[in-house]
């Protein structure tokens, strides 16, 4: 019964363990999907085709990430490689 009982609480902290990384992960790609989607609307204003097709790649990249630490990567990569000056990184909200 203390076998049957301890690995039944193992199976239930390894579910919530698993169901906490989802939602941090889920999380983490609602907010860089938001920030990537307004980087889209502004290149498109713009017409900055490069722009929008860096943020449309980080998009697919973000889609694909399975760790929240993946998804901030992408979202760090895509920033260091596309700050223009209409961009000021200190008005952006953290990540």
């Amino acid at each position: 019964m203390k076998k049957f009982l301890f690995c039944l609480s193992a199976a239930l902290l390894l579910v919530g363990a698993t169901y906490a990384q989802d939602k941090a992960t889920r999380e983490a790609k609602q907010s860089a999907n938001r920030e990537l989607n307004r980087e889209i609307r502004v290149g498109k204003n713009e017409g900055n085709d490069s722009k929008v097709r860096d943020a449309r790649e980080a998009k697919e990249q973000v889609k694909e990430a399975k760790t929240p630490e993946r998804v901030r990567e992408v979202v760090k990569e895509y920033r260091a490689g596309n700050n223009t000056p209409s961009e000021k990184p200190a008005d952006r909200k953290p990540f």
